[in-house]
């Protein structure tokens, strides 16, 4: 009798067993698998944290895959964040953000068509982004040399998305419809009369239409008008944002605000060490600046110098370590550095174009040379002039090149500048003056001689 109990007892352990084996080989055969990443693509400080990142993610939920898949694709993993996508789509078919973000993952990938397919899909679900999903659609059919597909496309974006307008007028213009073209255009003009790249395209529309004063007007219009931001492209500040989440990027991020609240001291150490994590020569350009803030003026050189034996001088930098010498009560270092950054035009900022020759000025004139003081203050005011005009404020622009000239006699693009300022203010007798004194002292100017031309026509 024991020995049957025993017997029963030890075949109930072994079903139990095998039970549970099938169990958790059915449970791993369902079981969401983590897609190969190449880390190696990423600074180590950012794969680490995003590895960090993904331990913590409970791969059951959807929101898991979808938080992830945004990270990859921002990191510009891209067939990591496919995969991710993929996941997520099949645990929430019906969202259309999911099908618009894969969408444009896939856009960067190069599956044009099966981008196409996922905007389709985000459209048909009733997706607030349909006018950019109409873009992309748009967008991947001339990247693909489907011009056929993408007009349908363009011209339901076009209604809503400016960018998208603009790339149907440059379509029409290829395939010879200028009337349409030039319609669809003077719509963006009529919203937005500033657009630099929607006048550009009016005056090669104008031109190719036989308009040529036209078209000359709106290529002057948009020499004047600021560039567009660099997030037009959809989701590119989104990834912007994911990726000041990790890395030397979240550093940097940390300590910019650190900064703007005032407190240096921790903006300095956040810039260092991101500077160590990931050297960039933005980091340091700005370290050199939170020092400087910080009145710390070893710290600025140390920057500074660093910088420019890896990736040479720029205006900012060379303007930072006069400002440098300056606050040492080196003067004549001082006028050295600002002269040669004066001599650089700047990269990151512009306003460092007139902010350069302000300092010249006032150490000339603490320096008892008030001539040059002069000269330098109105070649601040020519590249203040400068800096309005590209930021399309015209009146601006015009009272600083009208004070510029009254110095810089012989400046031949201060003249010029002062003629295109007074005709966008129409005044063309006072333009023709400007143009002529610009030709007098450049019989070659070819763009005064241009405007000349027009406005004696």
């Amino acid at each position: 009798m024991k020995v049957k109990v025993a017997n029963a007892i030890l075949v109930l352990v072994i079903a139990l067993e095998l039970g549970m084996l099938v169990y958790i080989y059915i449970l791993d055969q369902h079981r969401p698998t983590r897609p190969k990443v190449r880390f190696d693509a990423l600074e180590t400080a950012t794969a680490e944290e995003v590895r960090e990142f993904e331990s913590g993610l409970n791969f059951n939920d959807p929101s898991a895959w979808l938080q992830l898949a945004e990270v990859y694709w921002a990191m510009g993993l891209l067939p990591s964040a496919d995969y991710c996508y993929r996941e997520c789509q099949k645990r929430s078919p019906s969202s259309p953000d999911i099908l618009y973000y894969w969408g444009l993952c896939l856009s960067q990938k190069g599956e044009l068509q099966r981008s196409s397919e996922k905007f389709s899909q985000a459209i048909k679900l009733g997706s607030h982004r349909a006018a950019q999903s109409w873009y992309m659609i748009g967008r991947n059919a001339l990247r693909a040399e489907n011009p056929g597909s993408a007009y349908p496309a363009l011209l339901q974006a076009s209604r809503h998305n400016e960018m998208a307008a603009i790339m149907l007028t440059r379509l029409l213009m290829r395939t010879g419809r200028l009337k349409d073209a030039l319609k669809l255009i003077d719509g963006v003009l009529h919203d937005e009369p500033n657009h630099m790249i929607a006048n550009q395209f009016k005056s090669w529309a104008e031109e190719r239409s036989g308009n040529n004063e036209l078209a000359a007007y709106h290529e002057h219009i948009s020499r004047r008008c600021a560039p567009p931001e660099k997030h037009n492209l959809p989701g590119t500040m989104k990834c912007e944002r994911i990726i000041q989440r990790f890395g030397s990027a979240r550093l940097c991020a940390a300590g910019v605000k650190a900064a703007k609240s005032g407190d240096y001291e921790v903006a300095v150490e956040l810039l260092r060490w991101a500077r160590n994590v990931n050297w960039r020569d933005m980091y340091s350009v700005l370290l050199a600046q939170f020092e400087l803030a910080a009145e710390n003026t070893s710290g600025v050189t140390e920057a500074l110098r660093d910088s420019i034996d890896r990736t040479g001088p720029t205006s900012e930098k060379l303007e930072l370590l006069g400002d440098v010498a300056a606050k040492r009560g080196e003067a004549d270092q001082a006028r050295e550095m600002w002269l040669r950054a004066a001599d650089l035009p700047a990269s990151q900022n512009p306003a460092s174009n007139y902010t350069v020759h302000e300092k010249l000025a006032d150490a000339y004139r603490l320096g008892g040379d008030p001539e040059r003081a002069a000269h330098h203050n109105a070649l601040a005011y020519y590249e203040k002039g400068k800096f309005a005009w590209r930021s399309s404020d015209v009146n601006a622009a015009l009272a600083e090149f009208e004070r510029a000239t009254h110095t810089l006699t012989k400046h031949t693009h201060a003249w010029f500048y002062l003629g295109e300022a007074r005709r966008a203010s129409n005044n063309p007798d006072a333009a023709r003056r400007a143009y002529r004194r610009c030709l007098e002292i450049n019989p070659n100017h070819g763009r005064a001689a241009q405007r000349l031309a027009l406005l004696e026509s």
